[in-house]
């Protein structure tokens, strides 16, 4: 921040002081000279207006500054024309003294420079300020100036100096103070500036009429100056301040020129009055009718004011009463809204308003419902019409209960309606005596009591039959207690079976392996004729056929064992980032042999720049190779199996096989996913198989956290669908696979 030095702040109050007391300077060296020209008479002092006019625009702090250069230029002035130094300064310090007693009243009284704006700003400025500051000024004057040259002119210098500063703050201080805050030239409308040029024109008229005759002292009467008083009131109404602290000006100065005139041609021989009467009398009516000007002006200002602050008032009024509907059309549309009935009635009992609700709660009076109904009418004609259960057959003495009810200060009644709905009445005071009253719909809540009621009385018959039939539940008990016990050691003889099934599976399957590898390897041997040939060509397919059955056969244990794992839950995947495109080509390379032995064709679509899948490579294309397997089995000759990978809308990869076969009967296709299930038709029997592929697929398939989705249509063919999660996905196959279509 920024702070200015002393001496910046200083310096333009100082200017601005330099100014004043150059124009303070000047008006009284003027007026001193006038004076001189008229007998020594002056009949307006115009410098301590300016000086006024300078305090009340500035800052109280700023005052000292304005005070040095006003009585510095006081004591100029008075140098300048007195030949006596004690005469001088003590017409400087009467000139002091004034402006600032008037300045300080006015600060006192909290009069700003707006004097003319009301009557409660002027009277402190006529009174108090101007009349008492200019007394206290001409007596200190009029007592130097008789002191210094002891002639008895107390009264003749006291009148003269009053009215004189007086008529001179009455003229000036309100015209500069007025023109010089806010703009000083404004824009009028071409109609305004008629009326302006109008006023001018009466203005300059009846001054010469009123002040003319000063000039001819002796046929002047002190009354005719009044004839300007109608122009003055003119420009006081219709322009206000600045029109009539003008127009008061201007008949000054027509006044002080017609002075000028009659004082350079005065003759006491010819004149009817001296000149200083005339002075005396001018300086009169100069300040009544400026006392007038001003009071009219003012009066005008308050009255503007009171109408601004009126229509003012009657905007917020109107605004108050349209935000008041606004808000009265909110709250009924509140109310309407409210799924409880609301009525409110006045201090006399009288409705004032219902909402819909309530109306619809008590429909058979809805006709009564109106404003200005009594709350005792429409309870009575509620009871006569058979709307209230509690009052059938004793109306009136009900209306009483009901009455007497209402009366008081707050109130809760559960009624029963004609029609057996439960209503909760609400009742509460208002602060004005009235009653505002809420209805609510309690019949589900009222139901839902008497139920409870009826299920207690039940539940207690019921808590009775129990009690005498303890005897039977102390059996029941003991009965339930050794089932439990029977359940708990069958539980623990299953679970004991499905481990011993799992340790007998492992065993077997080892001691399996061990002579269907050796089978596997001597029938290998013997295929290739490792040591010679085998003979007779029997001897051949005899061989193959004996691998064909041993790899069958250990393939059967692989899986028996896969899924006993699977179901202890031991089996662990050895996970990689794998090329499904790659999977796929393999695979359908393993089968093809098989598919064309069987004559099927096999398809495949694989989309491009598939994502890498993060699995167990061989698990994933063990459960292709099954799945192809089924497919090819179970499609008849000249069928067709078509294997799909494709990017799944969740942003996993799918695996699809399709085939043209035989399909499943759809009350099946659940069954067929539970391990050693085959589907029992007369197409089937004839495929051997162990129904352990498709569990095996699926678990396989859980292991991953993908899913798969079985459908199939008798007669024409069957859909499995490997899904993999999103989750599974690494990144874009460096490998750009096209869809491609190979047949086997």
């Amino acid at each position: 921040m920024n702070v200015r030095p002393a001496w910046q702040e200083l310096a333009g109050p100082l200017c601005k002081a330099v100014l004043v007391a150059l124009a303070y300077f000047a008006t009284a060296r003027f007026g001193m000279s006038f004076s001189h020209s008229i007998g020594n008479i002056a009949p307006i002092w115009p410098a301590n207006a300016i000086a006024l006019a300078a305090l009340l625009l500035a800052p109280p702090k700023q005052w000292p500054v304005y005070a040095a250069a006003v009585v510095l230029a006081a004591v100029g002035v008075q140098l300048g024309e007195r030949d006596q130094m004690s005469l001088g300064m003590g017409y400087a310090l009467a000139n002091a003294v004034e402006i600032l007693i008037a300045a300080g009243v006015l600060r006192l009284l909290k009069v700003n420079a707006a004097i003319t704006d009301s009557l409660r700003h002027l009277l402190p400025f006529l009174v108090p300020a101007t009349m008492f500051a200019a007394a206290v000024s001409a007596t200190i004057a009029a007592g130097v100036l008789e002191a210094s040259q002891g002639e008895a002119q107390f009264w003749r210098a006291w009148r003269a100096w009053w009215i004189a500063d007086s008529v001179g703050m009455l003229t000036l201080t309100p015209l500069l103070t007025t023109w010089l805050t806010g703009p000083f030239v404004r824009r009028l409308s071409w109609r305004r500036s008629a009326e302006a040029a109008a006023l001018l024109l009466t203005l300059l008229l009846t001054g010469y009429v009123a002040f003319g005759g000063v000039a001819a002292l002796d046929r002047w009467q002190p009354v005719t100056p009044l004839l300007a008083l109608p122009g003055l009131l003119w420009a006081a109404v219709r322009f206000g301040s600045r029109g009539a602290t003008a127009a008061n000006a201007l008949i000054a100065v027509l006044a002080i020129l017609d002075l000028i005139v009659a004082g350079s041609s005065y003759d006491s021989a010819y004149s009817a009055i001296t000149i200083e009467h005339a002075i005396v009398a001018v300086q009169a009516i100069l300040a009544i009718v400026q006392i007038i000007t001003l009071a009219v002006a003012a009066a005008f200002n308050d009255l503007r004011t009171t109408e601004r602050r009126a229509r003012a008032a009657e905007t917020a009024l109107t605004e108050a009463e349209r935000r008041a509907r606004e808000a009265e059309i909110l709250l009924r549309d509140a109310i309407d809204s409210l799924n409880e009935g609301f009525v409110l009635f006045d201090k006399d009992d009288r409705l004032v308003m219902c909402n819909k609700r309530y109306r619809e709660i008590y429909a058979i009076t809805a006709d009564l419902l109106q404003p200005g109904s009594s709350f005792e009418t429409i309870i009575r004609e509620s009871a006569r019409r058979g709307q209230m259960v509690e009052a059938m057959g004793r109306v009136d003495a009900w209306v009483v209960e009901r009455m007497a009810r209402h009366r008081m200060l707050a109130t809760e009644i559960l009624q029963q309606l004609g029609d057996g709905r439960w209503v909760l009445v609400r009742e509460r005071r208002t602060h004005d005596d009235g009653t505002v009253s809420v209805h609510t719909d309690v019949s589900k809540l009222k139901n839902q009591e008497l139920l409870m009621r009826d299920r207690e009385f039940r539940l207690e018959r019921m808590v009775d039959e129990l009690g005498e039939s303890r005897g039977q539940l102390k059996l029941l008990t003991q009965e339930m207690t050794r089932m439990a016990r029977e359940n708990a050691r069958h539980r623990q003889t299953a679970e004991s079976a499905n481990a011993a099934k799992s340790q007998f599976l492992a065993n077997i399957s080892h001691e399996l392996r061990t002579p269907l590898n050796a089978i596997l390897g001597f029938s290998e041997m013997m295929q290739a004729q490792t040591f010679g040939p085998l003979g007779a060509r029997q001897y051949q397919e005899y061989v193959g056929d004996i691998h064909g059955a041993g790899a069958h056969l250990l393939n059967l244990i692989n899986e028996l064992l896969d899924l006993s794992k699977i179901e202890a839950g031991k089996f662990e995947l050895v996970e990689e980032e794998c090329e499904v495109p790659e999977i796929v080509e393999a695979s359908i390379h393993l089968m093809g042999e098989r598919a064309l032995r069987a004559d099927v064709t096999i398809e495949q679509h694989v989309a491009s720049a598939l994502p890498l899948v993060r699995g167990d490579y061989r698990k994933i294309k063990q459960i292709l190779l099954n799945l192809l397997s089924n497919a090819i089995k179970f499609t008849p000759t000249g069928g067709r199996v078509t294997v799909t990978a494709d990017l799944a809308a969740t942003g996993g990869v799918t695996l699809v096989v399709a085939d043209s076969g035989i399909g499943i009967p759809p009350h099946e296709l659940e069954r067929v996913l539970e391990p050693f299930t085959q589907v029992e038709n007369l197409l089937t029997r004839k495929h051997t198989g162990t129904g352990l592929g498709l569990p095996l697929c699926k678990a396989l398939s859980e292991l991953h956290g993908a899913t798969l989705t079985l459908a199939s249509t008798v007669g024409t063919g069957t859909s499995v669908t490997i899904t993999f999660p999103k989750e599974r996905s690494v990144q874009l196959a460096d490998i750009q696979t096209g869809s491609a279509t190979s047949v086997a």
